[in-house]
Formats: C-alpha cells, structure tokens, sequence
C-alpha cells in the first residue's frame, strides 16, 4: 500500500498500547506542576516584606524558589506536548491506513 507501511502502522499501534500510561503521567505531572508553582507564589508572597499586593506578587515572582517552579511546570508542559504531538501523528498514521485500505477495498469491489 503506497503512502503508509504496515512497520508504521505496527509503531503507531505500538505507541498506542505502550505510552498512554507515560502519557496520562505527563498530565498528571503537568497539573502538580501548575499547583507546586501557585503555592510557592503564595508562601513567598507571605513572607514577602514589601507592603502592597503588587509588590509582593513582584517579589515572589522573583525569588530563585518560584523561578525553579516555574522551570519545573516549562519541563511539564513540554513532556505533554511530546505527548500531545506523537498521539496526533500516530493518529493520523492510523486514519490515513484506514482510508487507503478502504479506498483499495472499493476499487477492488468495483472491479
């Protein structure tokens, strides 16, 4: 079949059975990310020693503890996006076997 290989269909199926559970962690991590960063702004922003709301936002937003949260919630995000990415192309693999072979079983009945 022109277009997509049996050895790709075996890797998106593959990938399909294998990873949806690295997969579902990647979101899972993604959110626990998100919460980490949120309480870091908060705890600093209560032991900020700056007077008005905005200030100690800035200031929390600053600290080397809140930036590594923020470096860790980037690395969640990314290992997603991988994710999100491969489901896409594997599915798309996937859809374009389906469509070839029906076109090739139509051709075949109209014949």
């Amino acid at each position: 079949m022109q277009g997509v290989d049996e050895k790709a269909c075996e890797a998106a199926v593959d990938y399909l059975c294998n990873y949806a559970e690295a997969a579902a962690m990647a979101h899972a991590n993604r959110a626990l990310a998100e919460h980490y960063r949120k309480a870091a702004k908060a705890e600093l922003m209560l032991k900020s020693p700056l007077k008005t709301q905005g200030q100690k936002e800035a200031w929390a937003e600053c600290q080397p503890e809140y930036l590594e949260k923020c470096k860790m919630e980037a690395d969640a995000i990314k290992e997603l996006a991988w994710h999100r990415h491969n489901m896409a192309r594997v599915t798309a693999v996937l859809d374009m076997w389906r469509s070839l072979n029906a076109s090739d079983r139509e051709l075949r009945r109209i014949r």
